[in-house]
């Protein structure tokens, strides 16, 4: 979300918590970030438990107001999952293998590490970087999460009229934002001496 470009169809990022949806459309001018549009709705209760939706059409109905109070037009959508409804391990694998030959790895390892029925997950995996003890090795970032907490998201946005285009953690969202947001207070701090 924050690599916003004017060429780029504008993106709604969208936060769904036990209490309330917010929306929020960012925008980059001269390495400044500027909020475009942003709207808050509360949730009724009971649409959340334990971090999941349980009402797709409550939430759908709030994240339908929201975007109307934040006066968007987008119909892009970027949304995440809490971190406590996802499993993530970085496992080694041998360096050198295809994306294909990576993928068929992948879901074997994946199969060892996660207490699921791999039909019943969404698995992305990151290459985060060589093995420090094994030149022959790399290592992956394993992320898997229920379907049906993936699903539940994307099908709460088509219902609110909107395509998800990224799904993602939110813990890792939080963690990536942090370097442009202090470039952002950086550059900021520096027009000010």
């Amino acid at each position: 979300m924050l690599n916003i470009n004017r060429s780029i169809q504008p993106t709604l990022g969208i936060d769904i918590s036990a209490s309330n949806v917010r929306v929020l459309q960012l925008s980059t001018h001269k390495q400044r970030y500027h909020i475009d549009h942003i709207g808050t709705y509360p949730l009724p209760e009971n649409c959340i438990s334990e971090r999941m939706i349980t009402d797709i059409d409550s939430v759908a109905e709030c994240i339908r107001k929201a975007v109307k109070q934040s006066r968007s037009q987008a119909k892009h959508c970027i949304m995440a999952v809490p971190a406590s409804n996802v499993i993530s391990k970085v496992i080694s694998m041998p360096a050198g293998l295809s994306d294909e030959e990576l993928e068929v790895q992948i879901n074997v390892e994946a199969d060892q590490h996660i207490p699921f029925p791999l039909n019943e997950v969404n698995i992305d995996y990151h290459i985060i970087e060589n093995n420090q003890t094994d030149s022959e090795q790399i290592d992956v970032l394993l992320v898997c999460s229920k379907t049906s907490n993936v699903a539940s998201r994307v099908t709460a946005a088509k219902l609110a009229n909107l395509t998800a285009i990224v799904i993602d953690i939110e813990s890792y969202i939080t963690e990536r934002s942090f370097p442009h947001l202090r470039a952002a207070d950086l550059h900021d701090s520096e027009n000010y001496r």
